[in-house]
């Protein structure tokens, strides 16, 4: 976030991959004395603390479908095929996107 704060244009928003990538760009913001709407994904404490706006992931849900998988995998002994599961996560909208 440094570097980019270093831009003749820094960027006005940030989606991060993470909570913890987004709290370290609150930070820095901070730091710079800048302002920019910010948005992580993960949904951990911290993020509430930090009026963070986030992608909360349905981790329960997330758990019990790699549990099942697993089980599979061992009760019959063959590997799983690939596929993609898709679960919607939830947007929790914070201060940290000036909304």
């Amino acid at each position: 976030m440094g570097r980019l704060l270093e831009l003749d244009a820094p960027p006005t928003a940030v989606f991060a991959a993470n909570d913890h990538m987004a709290l370290g760009t609150l930070e820095a913001l901070k730091r710079a004395g800048r302002r920019a709407a910010v948005e992580g994904f993960d949904g951990i404490p911290e993020a509430e603390e930090a009026g963070l706006t986030t992608v909360r992931q349905p981790l329960a849900d997330m758990a019990r479908r790699a549990g099942e998988t697993l089980r599979r995998w061992l009760e019959t002994g063959r590997t799983p095929e690939r596929k993609t599961t898709r679960l919607s996560g939830e947007l929790v909208v914070r201060e940290s996107t000036g909304v």
